[in-house]
């Protein structure tokens, strides 16, 4: 009948079992259930039996036996009260035997007297175990001889010592089946464990689900998961599954992958909080369905922080050497924007044009130093002096709501670096706590040396409105904002990080909601400067030049306006658009170069590989590097002592002629004047017009 059948009688008889019995594990609910259906069928064998003697007329022996079938149910009270299956194994054995023995019989060996003592020994080794299985046989033996001796007709003498006979040997040998079964279990239990702990080193929890239903859950979830294995175990193993994996996962489970699977979920922790996870799940080696899993589970939450953290630096950096690129080409057209509005008379418009170069000139300089690309001439300066020199520019743009506090202590906090760079964090970050003050507050700066006398710290404090998490996160990220379309680019953090980096420094961002945020950068220390007595030499630059230039430079622009600056200032000019082209010049018997100007990075030939075949023709040759940024083209070549300097874009007309002047100052040998007519004082010669060229599709930088 449905529901009725072996597998269902056997779950049935599970009920009545103890969950906290003693023994504990699968064996001893295993022989629990066992000593449960002994104990009925031996009662309904009692009853049959009672039926069978009533209906042929054994009144007595009936009622003997419905008594013993009766008894034999005290085992299973026993077990439910004492929870423990030695104490109801032992009460069923001796009730069953002491039922055998006061029952009447025709003899004292009748068969189902030997049959009965003989089963006893073997069911006390399965129930109880070896030693108690040999003890029970020995009773059994004994009482069996007893009986065989109580024989008085020597006729049915041989017969009854069968019984003894056979009942040492099923007690004997089940015992000894017994003990080898547990053995095996042992070592099976202990392999089992020692794959368990070998497990839960390589992941942090296993589960063994059924029809998604948790059968088995390690003790390793509470530390993970906050819960206990009894907690989980009965429980959907997708009810602790993030909604927006539910879906995928459990078409995952369906699909049944004869490989098993790998995927990464959110888990739900006790206190409510979702956490990363990777799962390996493959089929069961027995499954008892068609859909048994075993799947290890791992916390990811530290390496997915980690994986993010490196995917956005790498996304930092990309956009970085994309806003370096495009900052680098806008120099260019900013260099020969100023340059010929130098070259314009003294009026409103020429002065207009200059301040938005300039403006523009300090966006590219953010984007550089985003890019990290922004060349800086380091110097060693004391971060007081830096507070000292913005105090008043900082108060001039904050509201009169905003108070301003500065501490710069009474240690010298001296850094190396571009002092422009650490100005242009500052302000960034003052901007910032500016716009995050709502109405009233205060904006703190504070620097000092930390305990470790190895870092200053710098913070900018502001008790504005602060912000979560998730904002904190991508604050770094460029053209990322929160403010309104029209206050903010999304570059100025993102700047202030990569000046921060380009100081060999670190910054980092610390708020709450409602709480403010503080902006904490910390730079290496530096050795204070020693202070060197310079002769007082003044050495007056002369208005106009004598000497022949050779320019290097692949932007037609820029090259034709150096051209003119320089023979406006009286300078030879040859020009070249390309390395190989200089080099080509250089060598012509017929040209005297006494100045190389190059750009750092053309088609052809780099600027320091120019530079290298140049030293080997000229030893002596004074050599001008210009370039939108210093990406380590240089080398050894940069700021050399030996009539090398390093000119960034955009440059103005008269740092070039500055530069220009002061190495040929400091040429070892005199120029050779240039056969080119002298310019007028005052007045610069009309920009000459270039032959057409085909521009480089590698457009150097």
């Amino acid at each position: 009948m449905k529901g009725w059948g072996l597998k269902s009688f056997w779950d049935r008889i599970d009920r009545w079992v103890p969950r906290d019995l003693s023994p504990t594990g699968e064996d001893g609910r295993f022989r629990a259930r066992l000593l449960v259906a002994s104990s009925l069928l031996a009662s309904l064998s009692g009853v049959v039996c009672f039926v069978l003697f009533h209906a042929i007329g054994a009144g007595t022996q009936a009622w003997y036996c419905l008594a013993g079938g009766a008894s034999v149910l005290v085992a299973i009270p026993i077990l439910q009260l004492t929870r423990r299956l030695d104490w109801a194994g032992h009460a069923l054995l001796f009730v069953a035997i002491a039922a055998i023995e006061l029952t009447p019989t025709p003899a004292p060996d009748h068969p189902r007297i030997g049959i009965a003592l003989c089963g006893i020994g073997f069911a006390a080794a399965h129930l109880l175990g070896p030693r108690a299985g040999l003890a029970w046989t020995a009773v059994a033996v004994a009482l069996a001889s007893w009986n065989a001796i109580a024989i008085q007709d020597p006729r049915f003498l041989p017969p009854a010592w069968n019984t003894p006979v056979v009942a040492a040997f099923l007690g004997a040998g089940a015992a000894m089946i017994e003990a080898s079964r547990r053995r095996a279990l042992d070592q099976a239990s202990r392999e089992q464990r020692r794959l368990r702990v070998l497990g839960d080193a390589a992941f942090h929890w296993i589960l063994e689900a059924q029809d998604e239903i948790l059968t088995y859950v390690s003790p390793s979830v509470a530390g993970a998961l906050g819960r206990t294995p009894e907690a989980l175990v009965g429980l959907p193993m997708l009810d602790f599954v993030h909604p927006e994996e539910t879906v995928p996962l459990r078409q995952v489970l369906r699909d049944e992958a004869p490989d098993g699977f790998r995927v990464e979920h959110r888990a739900l922790h006790a206190d409510g909080s979702w956490l990363w996870c990777e799962s390996y799940a493959i089929p069961h080696p027995e499954p008892e369905s068609a859909h048994h899993w075993i799947i290890a589970c791992r916390n990811i939450e530290r390496e997915r922080s980690e994986r993010d953290r490196t995917q956005r630096a790498e996304t930092l950096e990309g956009i970085g050497v994309l806003a370096a690129g495009v900052a680098h080409d806008f120099n260019n057209v900013l260099t020969a924007i100023a340059g010929h509005a130098q070259m314009l008379p003294q009026d409103e418009d020429r002065d207009e044009i200059l301040k938005a170069t300039d403006r523009a000139s300090h966006l590219t300089q953010q984007l550089l130093a985003f890019g990290r690309e922004q060349p800086v001439e380091s110097t060693t300066f004391d971060v007081r002096d830096v507070f000292r020199d913005l105090h008043r520019m900082i108060g001039s743009f904050t509201r009169e709501e905003v108070e301003l506090e500065v501490d710069s202590g009474h240690e010298p906090c001296w850094v190396h670096g571009h002092r422009r760079s650490l100005e242009q964090v500052l302000l960034n970050l003052v901007y910032n706590a500016r716009d995050a003050i709502a109405r009233r507050g205060s904006i703190t700066l504070r620097a000092g040396v930390e305990p470790c006398r190895t870092r200053v710290r710098i913070e900018v404090r502001d008790d504005g409105q602060g912000m979560p998490e998730t904002i904190r996160r991508r604050a770094f990220d460029p053209f990322f904002t929160t403010k309104d379309v029209g206050r903010g680019n999304g570059l100025g953090l993102a700047s202030a990080h990569g000046l921060v980096r380009q100081l060999g420094g670190e910054i980092e961002l610390r708020s709450e909601p409602g709480e403010g945020t503080t902006a904490i950068v910390q730079l290496p220390c530096a050795a204070a400067p020693v202070a060197k007595q310079h002769e007082a030499v003044a050495r007056a630059l002369p208005s106009t030049g004598t000497g022949r230039v050779l320019i290097a430079e692949d932007d037609d622009t820029i090259r034709a306006l150096i051209a003119r600056a320089l023979r406006g200032a009286g300078y030879g000019v040859v020009t070249a658009r390309d390395g190989l082209e200089a080099l080509a010049r250089l060598e012509a018997h017929d040209e005297r170069i006494d100045l190389l100007i190059t750009d750092v990075v053309m088609p052809q030939l780099r600027g320091s590989e120019v530079a290298q075949r140049v030293r080997e023709i000229r030893p002596v040759l004074p050599i001008l590097f210009i370039s939108g940024y210093d990406n380590d083209e240089l080398g050894g070549w940069k700021d050399r002592a030996d009539g090398i300097a390093f000119l960034a874009k955009p440059f103005s007309i008269a740092a070039l002629l500055d530069k220009t002047a002061r190495l040929f100052a400091s040429a070892a040998t005199p120029p050779t004047r240039a056969p080119s007519r002298r310019a007028q004082p005052g007045r610069l010669p009309p920009a000459r017009s270039q032959r057409p060229t085909t521009s480089s599709a590698s457009r150097g930088l």
